[in-house]
């Protein structure tokens, strides 16, 4: 999120820090409150995509829907609350994780 002033000088906004260009270099700043709303707003919309993203990669795969229902009797309806409860920081994925049964290639990023 960077801006340029009429005057030359740049705001810029950083790992959560202000920051303005000057004659002598970058100095840090404060977040105003918009530039905090701003990064509010871009931060939740990301996590919206990731969790679309990681959702829409789990119920593809329609086979392995049918066998986690038949075999565990886990429907999708249990899965969303569970994936619910992860993003609500309520279970520890890492612990889950390590419990797995399976391991594939990609199940920690895909849980993450």
């Amino acid at each position: 999120m960077a801006t340029r002033e009429g005057d030359g000088t740049e705001h810029n906004v950083l790992g959560g820090r202000g920051y303005i260009s000057n004659a002598t270099g970058w100095q840090e700043r404060e977040l105003t409150d918009d530039e905090k709303s701003e990064m509010n707003t871009k931060m939740i919309s990301m996590i919206a995509d990731m969790q679309s993203v990681r959702d829409s990669l789990i119920f593809k795969n329609e086979k392995l829907l049918e066998l986690a229902e038949s075999k565990f009797n886990i429907t999708q309806t249990v899965i969303r609350e569970e994936l619910a409860k992860a993003d609500a920081g309520d279970i520890d994925v890492d612990e889950m994780l390590a419990k797995s049964p399976v391991q594939l290639p990609h199940l920690r990023e895909l849980l993450k």
